[in-house]
This record gives C-alpha cells, structure tokens and sequence, in this order.
C-alpha cells in the first residue's frame, strides 16, 4: 500500500525536470497524478509511460498564468479521477536569454516571468482550493527556485506561502513549503540538485 493511495496530485511544470521528479514520486507512492504543462508532447509522453507501468496518469495541456487554463486543467483532473488533494505549483520560467540589467530588460519579459511565476501560483490556488476543500482538505505546495531568495517574484511567493494557511486552515487545506529542508546548508551549486518532492509528503492527512 503506496503512502498516497487514494490521493489525486496536479503539478504543474509536471512534464520534465524537477517537475517530472514530483510526478514520478507521487506516482510510485500510489497516487493518481495530472501532470500539467505547456509541453503537451511531453506530458504526454510521460502520462503514457506511468500508465504502462501501471500509475493513474493523465496529461492536461495550459498556461497557468491563464485563468481559464488553470480552470479547466483543474476540471481535466476531476473528470478523470474524481477528486483533488494535492496541487503542486512548480512551473516557473526564467530563460537564460533573459538575464538582463534592469535598464535592458523588456517590460513584456518581466510581465511574463511574473505570470508564470506568481500570478500562475494565485491562479492555479484559485482554482484548486474548492476541489481540496470538497476532497475534505489536503496541500497546495508552492515551490519557488534558488532564484526565490534574491529575485523579484520570490519574496512575493514567500510572502504568500506564510499568509494563506491562516485562510484556509478552515477547510483543512495546508500550504506548504517546496523548499527542501537542507536547501541553506548546501553550497550554492549543490542546491539544484535537490528535488523537493517528498516535502509534497506534507498532503498527508492523519
């Protein structure tokens, strides 16, 4: 018995990378997963490959930083199992041709990086919090990169994650950090390599 049976998880940014890590983790503890991403080749791809091992998989395709989008990626996962316990916010972008100095960067640039990176995590919240409510409470996690602790967007996604369990204690819907617990005493090029997935652990419900 998997320690997330009977648990349904959508992550965001799901199809590759650390993403791919937490789908892969929920997975084998025996959760249904929805891999949401804008690669739908890739969320695809990996939605076939846990289905035939024998996971509950199903790709749903949107922007995050789109409303609409995060709605109906939330309506995919009921639909197809039922239920939402967990939501994982991972997606985020910051393209390495868009390290800019501030006199350089494009405004369309900083307004897309804020979408993705802080207005996608209020909207998938959004959209996802009724569903946890309903399902009788679970997690919402929100993962910021490295980046989190000097750039622009990562205070704001901190700032968030300490005032939103206070609204939504209620409904018995935790947030949690996505930060892993070793993170500050690594040296600054180990810390990449730490996939935060089972702080995802904190969806359990005793």
């Amino acid at each position: 018995m998997g320690e997330f049976d009977g648990r349904v998880a959508l992550v965001t940014g799901g199809a590759l990378g650390i993403g791919r890590g937490i789908v892969e983790e929920f997975a084998a503890a025996g959760a249904a997963v929805a891999i949401a991403d804008v690669n739908a080749d890739a969320a695809g791809a990996l939605a076939s490959e846990l289905g035939r091992a024998g996971h509950r998989a199903i790709a749903t395709v949107g922007d995050v930083a789109s409303a609409a989008d995060a709605d109906r990626m939330v309506a995919e996962t009921i639909a197809a199992f039922g239920r939402l316990d967990i939501l994982v916010n991972n997606a985020g972008i910051h393209p390495a041709e868009w390290f800019f100095r501030v006199e350089d960067m494009p405004e369309d640039a900083w307004d897309r990086i804020l979408d993705v990176n802080l207005k996608g995590i209020y909207l998938m919240a959004k959209a996802a919090s009724p569903q946890i409510r309903r399902a009788g409470g679970g997690a919402i996690v929100n993962i910021a990169s490295v980046q989190g602790l000097d750039a622009a967007h990562g205070p704001l996604v901190r700032g968030e994650q300490r005032r939103r369990p206070l609204a939504h204690a209620p409904d018995g819907a935790r947030l949690c950090p996505g930060e892993h617990p070793r993170r500050r005493r690594l040296p600054r090029h180990d810390r990449h390599r730490h996939v935060p997935s089972r702080r995802a652990g904190c969806g359990r419900r005793h």
